[in-house]
């Protein structure tokens, strides 16, 4: 008997603890989304966050004058290292730091593109850190209601061969072409850009019972700076024209997200929604339609122990379609022979972070001091 009390006692305690661990902002949340309320004074976290990429994306190659389809597939792989502390009540910190990689595998099933390229490319680099607030209080004093705000700063501290662009040193292979800049993946970058800040409003529910709902709602600005040689070519590839650019991108982002969480003891489901809007592609499609904005869907489990260590397995989904022709810098408005504004090319850049892949998994492990606190 005493046993099983010890036991009920235990799941009790890893059932409330449960919404008390990190996001991956280093922040109390979810995954991906913020929890308004607050860690508690004095306690601390931090966990190791990995996610897993993998897109298939079909595309039309025009080389020595033919034309055919390949699907090339695309890996990315993500880390942050993130911590959180409880300030006061009201008031918690955190930081991460973040590890992108990106891969790049050719489809070479036709012979014309097989004798020009090689079939994988890859590059990695610790990419930035991100340094965030969290305010939050409860107006109905009942701990279950929470309001809060969540201001962020974040910075490049790129350590990858080249700052910025990722596949593009001397030598190595395009997607289609040697030397050609690779912005028509999802994630081309090795980084959101030289800077980011922003905030979001945090609405949050968390049931005594176990039921946590959230809401994060806010404003972001990244700016991104691209450095490439533009090249344009015949249909046998020779080049016929170059022209070198230089161009700084500036991107304001409303971030809409929400999540679902239900405490069962020492495991946590939840599922997450994340939308983004690029208020600043306004360029038409010509269908009437923009490309700016992606959506993602994940979900997973969380499990948590009484000794510290809690455990996250996600999986995620793309919500919205990518287009490589809007993230091309305006390649294809050079290459169909005309000179594309900078504007134009600002409509076609890669979005700060990225494109969410298609299908993704991660695992997270957690270390959280709330969870040390053993039944009495």
């Amino acid at each position: 008997m005493k046993l099983i009390i010890t036991l009920l006692a235990v799941l009790l305690v890893s059932a409330t603890a449960a919404n008390a661990l990190p996001s991956y902002w280093g922040l109390r949340g979810v995954n991906r989304v913020v929890d308004a309320q607050p860690i508690e004074a004095n306690q601390y976290s931090v966990g190791l966050f990995t996610q897993g990429g993998i897109s298939h994306d079909d595309r039309t190659a025009v080389l020595n004058g033919n034309a055919f389809n390949v699907e090339d597939t695309e890996y990315s792989a993500t880390g942050y290292l993130a911590f959180g502390y409880g300030i006061n009540e009201m008031v918690e910190m955190a930081g991460r730091v973040s590890y992108w990689w990106n891969g790049y595998k050719r489809d070479l099933s036709d012979s014309t593109r097989n004798a020009g390229t090689g079939d994988w490319e890859s590059d990695d680099a610790l990419t930035e850190a991100e340094l965030s607030l969290k305010l939050g209080f409860n107006p109905t004093d009942d701990g279950e209601f929470w309001l809060g705000f969540t201001p962020s700063l974040g910075f490049s501290v790129s350590s990858g061969d080249n700052d910025y662009v990722v596949m593009y040193d001397p030598g190595t292979d395009g997607i289609w072409y040697l030397d050609d800049p690779m912005f028509e993946m999802r994630r081309a970058m090795l980084s959101s850009g030289k800077y980011n800040f922003g905030g979001d409003f945090l609405v949050s529910y968390d049931a005594d019972f176990g039921l946590g709902l959230h809401l994060n709602a806010g404003f972001h600005h990244f700016s991104q700076q691209f450095e490439f040689t533009d090249r344009r070519r015949d249909a046998d590839g020779n080049i016929t024209a170059s022209e070198e650019v230089d161009l700084t991108v500036d991107d304001n982002v409303v971030r809409i997200a929400g999540a679902l969480e239900y405490q069962a003891g020492v495991i946590t489901p939840f599922v997450e929604v994340e939308y983004n809007r690029y208020l600043d592609r306004t360029e038409e499609a010509g269908n009437g339609e923009k490309y700016d904005e992606t959506a993602v869907f994940d979900g997973g489990f969380r499990f948590v122990s009484p000794y510290g260590l809690a455990l996250d397995l996600t999986g995620s989904m793309a919500l919205t379609e990518f287009d490589p022709e809007w993230s091309d810098l305006g390649h294809g408005i050079y290459q169909g022979g005309a000179t594309p504004t900078d504007e134009e090319r600002e409509q076609r850049s890669p979005f700060p972070g990225g494109y969410p892949a298609e299908m993704g998994i991660g695992l997270n492990l957690i270390f959280s001091s709330v969870l040390l606190q053993a039944p009495t």
